[in-house]
């Protein structure tokens, strides 16, 4: 049986996606670039594993839903005033239980962990090595853990 950090992606389930907005998500992930340091993973003290930066200086972090099948984009930059913004582009949509996998331990993928945003599950990877998963918001934790737990009881 396949788990499901190796299925292929398949088509989005969810009426609420605008096809467009997909496009925009898949052309603005495939012009990033991989760069080992951002900023904002800098400044948490986190590295980068392997999610682009825009052009314009966003580190750029892929939503995905229970199928694999991208839906949603989240840009992480500086504003004019120094502060981090968190931004999810136009179209997203979190609440089918959007995750993105940080990283996958492919000793051990029955112990999949799940952290809320993007530096404390880099945090988290970084001292378990254990396959870390991030639901983005609290109140996307639960749906993401039913996720999971029905793909790898």
């Amino acid at each position: 049986m396949q788990t499901y950090l190796e299925q292929p992606p398949a088509p989005v389930e969810s009426k609420a996606i605008n096809p467009e907005h997909i496009k925009a998500f898949s052309d603005e992930l495939e012009q990033g670039v991989v760069a080992d340091e951002h900023e904002y993973l800098t400044y948490k003290g986190v590295n980068n594993h392997s999610w682009k930066i825009s052009k314009s200086g966003a580190l750029l972090v892929p939503c995905y839903c229970k199928n694999g099948a991208l839906v949603g984009l989240q840009r992480i930059y500086k504003n004019s005033h120094g502060k981090f913004i968190k931004q999810f582009a136009t179209g997203s949509n979190i609440e089918v239980g959007a995750f993105s996998i940080v990283a996958v331990n492919e000793h051990c993928q029955k112990n999949i962990l799940i952290a809320e945003g993007v530096a404390t599950g880099a945090s988290v990877y970084e001292a378990t090595g254990l396959t870390t998963v991030i639901a983005f918001n609290v109140g996307n934790l639960s749906k993401v853990v039913d996720i999971f737990r029905k793909q790898q009881p």
